[in-house]
């Protein structure tokens, strides 16, 4: 499943690079002033919102990851996981839940445009609401996954490193 998600993030990826770096045709400009079509400035605006917000996800898994090795008096890896392993983690949610936290306050001070705003608000509204739930039971097991349907909302809405 790692590798599917990998491969699918890094395909994305290639995908945004070749459609950003494709020219209007085989016509010249000698305008050097030209501007984007609206088009294609809304799609590198919103590629330029998901990949800030996936480094927020991306760091704040890494320090949930981090977390989960030293409460479970494991070596910490040089380089942690940004997708740890929540179903076989008998820990509770204490361990990760300051991790949690801050993903949650980095994601609602980023601004989408208006055009992505209410999918991402609803995103991280269920963000907020499955946190509150998770910090009402804070020694359920990680395992339990609480946060999982926000991390399902993230992905389907193109935010694949929010998996929570």
């Amino acid at each position: 499943m790692n590798r599917v998600l990998k491969a699918g993030w890094l395909g994305a990826v290639i995908l945004a690079i070749a459609v950003a770096g494709c020219g209007g045709g085989g016509e010249a400009s000698t305008d050097a002033g030209e501007t984007p079509s609206p088009a294609r400035q809304t799609f590198k605006a919103k590629y330029r919102f998901l990949f800030h917000a996936s480094i927020v996800c991306k760091k704040g898994l890494e320090q949930a990851d981090v977390a989960m090795h030293r409460a479970a008096n494991e070596p910490v890896p040089k380089q942690p996981s940004s997708q740890p392993d929540w179903e076989s983690s008998k820990l509770p949610l204490t361990v990760v839940l300051p991790a949690f936290r801050r993903i949650a306050d980095q994601l609602d001070a980023l601004e989408p445009d208006k055009e992505d705003a209410y999918d991402y608000n609803s995103f991280v509204s269920r963000l907020r609401e499955e946190l509150k739930e998770a910090e009402a039971h804070p020694e359920a097991p990680i395992s339990s996954r609480p946060l999982a349907g926000a991390g399902k909302q993230a992905y389907v809405w193109g935010l694949h490193a929010c998996l929570f």
